[in-house]
């Protein structure tokens, strides 16, 4: 065998190796691209929107200020019993 003939096999081994390198790296690509694809398209059903978060605290807060005005007429009306109570003593003595 002619030596010409080597470097063909060696060119012709070295082409083969280098497609398939190339190929398993387009397809590892494709693949990746494809599952970016699926993550973009649950990134809306995975994550709460600006305006439901929006909502929900508003929500949230509302019911805590009314709470709080709740417990504020509660803590007055005690005041005011205790105070009526006071004076009641008061006028006793």
């Amino acid at each position: 065998m002619d030596i010409q003939v080597y470097v063909n096999l060696a060119a012709g081994a070295v082409g083969a190796i280098t497609l398939f390198i190339l190929k398993t790296m387009w397809d590892s690509i494709k693949s990746l691209q494809a599952d970016v694809r699926r993550i973009v398209e649950h990134i809306p059903t995975q994550y709460v929107r600006r305006e439901d978060f929006n909502d929900a605290t508003a929500r949230v807060l509302e019911v805590m200020r009314q709470y709080r005005e709740d417990q504020r007429l509660a803590l007055q009306r005690i005041e005011d019993k205790l105070d009526r109570k006071a004076d009641k003593t008061n006028v006793d003595h």
